[in-house]
């Protein structure tokens, strides 16, 4: 089999290829679909930003013109809510066309001028989101954006697992990267059904090459949502760098009928051509 690994990042959002690892190019019948990895969570719909963002979407004149009038709107308001709410429309619209270091700059605005556990949360996820798309000197500052934002949300919601996850992943790309595998474990440890903590414990075996540890993780998550497509995707992936072909091919067929996202579909498509 090639050495690729698809990309479902939390992202992520993101999240989330996950860990400055190498980009991996996925062969399909029509074209090749470069794959990036996502530093946010493993999650789906990292995978599927990243395929957006792929296709160099472009905004039209009038939605050009609309965020400077927001823009211009935000910069004489002096309401805070209205502030805010300006705020997130203009993050909104930088979201739609993969610009997350302007999406960042204006969560983090709405989350000062509003300050709300979610509103810090959106603000770390689009700093991590960020950290994919910027030069690579910039990630490791990206980086510590994201956790400052976690760590805000962190003092209003001290014990809750998904923040603390997202939390723990800002450091694994970094030179400290056990600060954050030791985090997620403390958070399976407390929470031993949490989807994101079990996902990205999985997917981190599997980059470092312990595939029998990786199962273990993925056939939890799976037990806890059988419908959980990224993990039952990967799950198929240690089975076939196992050399367990027939139980690579059962899941991702089950994973296929879990998301049925023409390129999600195209991915694993490739994966069953190339093990048969």
């Amino acid at each position: 089999m090639l050495k690729k690994v698809a990309l479902i990042g939390i992202a992520i959002v993101g999240i989330i290829a996950l860990f400055q690892l190498p980009k991996s190019l996925v062969q399909t019948k029509n074209r090749e679909v470069a794959v990036k990895q996502d530093t946010s969570a493993g999650s789906e719909a990292s995978l599927k930003a990243l395929m957006k963002a792929s296709h160099n979407q472009q905004p039209t004149s009038s939605e050009t013109e609309q965020v400077l009038n927001w823009t211009k709107a935000y910069n004489e308001v002096v309401d805070k809510e209205k502030k805010r709410i300006f705020a997130d429309s203009i993050a909104n619209y930088y979201g739609r066309f993969h610009q997350y270091d302007s999406v960042f700059r204006y969560r983090e605005r709405a989350a000062i001028l509003s300050p709300a556990t979610d509103r810090w949360v959106k603000a770390g996820d689009a700093a991590m989101q960020a950290a994919d798309f910027v030069a690579d000197q910039d990630k490791v500052s990206y980086l510590e954006k994201a956790r400052s934002m976690y760590d805000k949300a962190l003092t209003t919601a001290p014990n809750n697992p998904n923040i603390r996850t997202k939390k723990a992943l800002t450091y694994v790309a970094t030179d400290n990267p056990m600060t954050g595998i030791k985090m997620l474990q403390d958070v399976v440890k407390e929470y031993p059904e949490n989807e994101e903590a079990l996902y990205n414990l999985g997917y981190l075996s599997i980059q470092s090459g312990q595939f029998q540890k990786a199962l273990g993780r993925l056939e939890k998550l799976t037990e806890v949502n059988p419908e959980h497509a990224a993990g039952t995707f990967y799950l198929g992936y240690c089975y076939s760098q196992l050399n367990n072909k027939e139980k690579a091919l059962e899941y991702w067929n089950r994973a296929k009928k879990l998301d049925l996202d023409p390129e999600f579909q195209e991915i694993i498509d490739s994966y069953i051509k190339e093990i048969k």
